[in-house]
């Protein structure tokens, strides 16, 4: 089954996978990407229109023969969102954001608990403080590694380049 999409491409992502550069875009207001594998994708600010099918994994695969680049005004799309709409969504992109960086902070806690109970990693012999201030570094540096590999997928459907062999 096809669905039909339109709007402005807010952001091109382009990746090295093991078949060679795949593309990837959003639209602006859309949290969905849309996937035109290794075809070039339309440019970023550009309006488009084009049919896309999602495959069983939950990809947006763009039909590439129904891609056409207009203007807005020969589109016959419906009226842009009203406001609340947006501003609902833009609230819901944070929620999620900020589930993630949660789920992130447990996971770097969690991990930085083991492997100091393992002896993985030392705090050194200094005072409770500095052990305490070196414990934090980690697990802030743990959070931002796990949040940002949840958002890339989040953002590209596929797991981070890091975890592909």
């Amino acid at each position: 089954m096809s669905f039909s999409a339109s709007g402005v491409v807010g952001k091109v992502n382009p990746r090295n996978t093991k078949v060679g550069i795949t593309y990837s875009f959003t639209l602006d207001g859309d949290t969905k990407w849309y996937g035109t594998y290794k075809d070039t994708p339309p440019q970023e600010g550009q309006f488009v229109e084009f049919e896309y099918k999602t495959n069983g994994a939950g990809f947006h695969n763009v039909e590439m023969p129904t891609l056409k680049m207009t203007s807005p005004s020969e589109s016959t799309t419906t009226a842009p969102a009203p406001a609340a709409a947006t501003k609902a969504w833009a609230a819901s992109s944070h929620k999620d954001a900020n589930i993630q960086w949660q789920s992130a902070r447990n996971a770097a806690v969690q991990l930085a608990v083991g492997a100091l109970a393992g002896g993985a990693i030392s705090l050194g012999s200094g005072k409770a403080e500095a052990k305490l201030e070196a414990l934090m570094i980690q697990v802030n540096r743990l959070t931002l590694d796990f949040f940002d590999q949840s958002m890339e997928v989040g953002n590209t459907g596929e797991a981070p380049e890091d975890f592909r062999g």
